[in-house]
């Protein structure tokens, strides 16, 4: 009697977030925090499952990751979350095939170690590795048969997550490494970059890393004219300032009086290049696909991604009211919520200049008290919506129209400007909304010696064949937690267009979740007829071992 089929475990190891599944299923069983943290409350660490609780307060909580800088460099801790994941979807690993997601450019040595852990730890039957572009590559393909990624087999595709962006051609279905951009900046380092504004402009908030990652996720956007939103941005009371809030009740029970808040310890204006390195910690990258085959020699990195946003995020909350340089999952969720990606830079920091209703970009959030509330939320959700919802020709003209009186009225009061009230817990964000996802396509305001997201794909373009151009621009793929941000591809497109030649036409697919389309590839992969060939057994890996085991995999 022949052995059953055993099951295949899809495994997408993103820096940020696990998502992992069984093949054939579109949607992944778990997505979770690939980290664990420690919240003072708790005597030992708690695993990524625990850290979704409604209940869990995870203020100032100890967080732990197994990558760095996009790479796995602690195999025991992620050997740790792995079988709390495999326990949570019921799979005997030694019964099982194992289908799994690297970084590109992953160093022979971290290779060999995940393979020791998966081989010789947990005993899986057998393992296929893979890049997320080419998963992308290949989910993207298989769902639109007729369009060009599927006909030609090319794709560019870009991946700006938690670590780093990666501009990656696939040509033929390949990965074209001499072609890879890599952008050393992603959503952690937004996330920091919000908790240092927050921090140095009203609260403390550099040790709220969950915290100040739900206020990036929920307020921040990508501003499509920086200049102008930045003058709406400097009126006070206006619809674009939003507030994560802390109104902590606490305060009345137990102390009878306010408290005055932490200060940032930090100085931003004073962080050297080399401090910002370490800060900004993650890049994407763009990856031209040809034929269905990633060309390695076309890939390019940005060590940019979502982590360097969030630890900017943290900066600029930090610097500007409460410190929070600390919170890694609160200014996860800030970021995510309230960030976006604008169109015109100079536009949107005129409006954030601006006083009472004209200023579209403040709001408020409301931080955790731990009694009743353990979370942080948005304290309007309309009001973070509105700018986004506003007309170009109607309010917005009218805003911009009143940009210089109360720019004047802004100057004569600074005392007023400065004030924070530190009997609420509580934070506003403005300008810091669009000026952390501002970092994917301006890095260089920062002093990180790097192009942005448009630079780096049209390099990763030209390290192609120039037949291969213009099939690469029309079919470029945005993946990726950090490309959730609202404006992203509008504004991508807007500065891409100026430097791509006339001729040739551009064209921005959008995934409809970037979060899933590795793991969603990679379960049509471990799907096939084919997969079974195409991965390396166990008695292969004793016999031959890591490095000729892992040359099947073409990178």
């Amino acid at each position: 009697m022949p052995p059953p089929p055993s099951t295949v475990v899809v495994l997408d190891n993103g820096a940020g977030y696990i998502k992992a599944g069984t093949s054939g299923e579109r949607s992944p069983s778990l997505t979770l925090p690939n980290c664990t943290a420690k919240p003072p409350s708790s005597k030992k660490p708690l695993l990524p499952a625990q850290l979704l609780s409604p209940t869990l307060d995870l203020t100032s909580a100890t967080v732990r990751r197994p990558f760095d800088r996009g790479h796995l460099i602690n195999p025991d801790l992620q050997t740790t979350i792995w079988a709390h994941i495999f326990d949570h979807l019921h799979i005997n690993p030694i019964h099982s095939s194992l289908l799994l997601t690297e970084p590109l450019f992953t160093l022979p040595s971290l290779s060999r170690a995940v393979d020791e852990v998966v081989f010789e730890h947990f005993g899986f039957l057998s393992m296929f590795v893979s890049d997320g572009p080419s998963l992308v590559h290949l989910y993207e393909a298989s769902k639109r048969p007729y369009d060009v990624v599927a006909k030609s087999g090319c794709s560019l595709v870009v991946d700006v997550g938690f670590s780093f962006g990666h501009v990656v051609p696939v040509v033929k279905d390949v990965v074209c490494n001499y072609g890879v951009k890599r952008m050393d900046l992603g959503g952690k380092a937004l996330t920091n970059y919000l908790k240092e504004l927050v921090s140095y402009r009203s609260v403390n908030v550099m040790d709220e890393v969950f915290l100040m990652d739900d206020v990036k996720e929920k307020l921040c956007f990508v501003s499509s004219d920086v200049e102008r939103d930045l003058g709406i941005a400097s009126h006070f009371d206006v619809p674009l300032r939003r507030a994560y809030f802390f109104e902590l009740s606490i305060w009345s029970t137990y102390f009878k009086a306010p408290v005055e808040l932490p200060k940032c310890t930090c100085h931003v204006r004073k962080i050297n290049h080399h401090e910002t390195n370490l800060k900004i910690a993650s890049f994407g990258h763009v990856v031209p696909v040809v034929k269905d085959v990633v060309c390695n020699y076309g890939v390019k990195r940005m060590d940019l991604g979502g982590k360097a946003l969030t630890n900017y995020l943290k900066e600029l909350v930090s610097y500007r009211s409460v410190n929070v340089m600390d919170e890694v999952f609160l200014m996860d969720d800030v970021k995510e919520k309230l960030c976006f990606v604008s169109s015109d830079v100079e536009r949107d920091l005129g409006i954030a200049r601006r006083r009472g209703n004209d200023n579209h970009f403040r709001c408020t959030y409301v931080l955790p008290d731990g009694i009743t509330h353990t979370k942080g939320y948005v304290k309007d959700p309309e009001e973070a919506q509105k700018y986004l919802n506003l007309s170009e020709d109607g309010e917005l003209q009218h805003a911009e129209g009143t940009d210089q009186a109360d720019e004047t009225e802004v100057t004569n009061k600074p005392s007023e400007r400065n004030k924070v009230d530190l009997t609420k817990n509580e934070f506003s964000l403005s300008n810091e909304r669009f000026l952390v996802p501002e970092m994917i396509f301006r890095p260089a305001d920062l002093g990180m010696n790097q192009a942005g997201l448009a630079e780096c794909i049209v390099r990763a373009v030209n390290s192609c064949h120039p037949h291969l151009h213009p099939v690469l621009y029309e079919s470029i793929i945005l993946t990726g937690g950090s490309t959730l941000f609202p404006g992203f591809t509008k504004r991508l497109e807007s500065e891409l267009r100026p430097l791509v030649p006339d001729v040739y036409q551009v064209k921005i697919t959008t995934q409809e979740d970037p979060m899933l389309g590795a793991w969603r590839g990679g379960s049509l992969l471990a799907s096939s007829p084919d997969f079974d060939a195409m991965c390396v057994t166990k008695a292969e890996y004793e016999e031959l071992g890591s490095y000729r085991c892992r040359r099947r995999f073409f990178h």
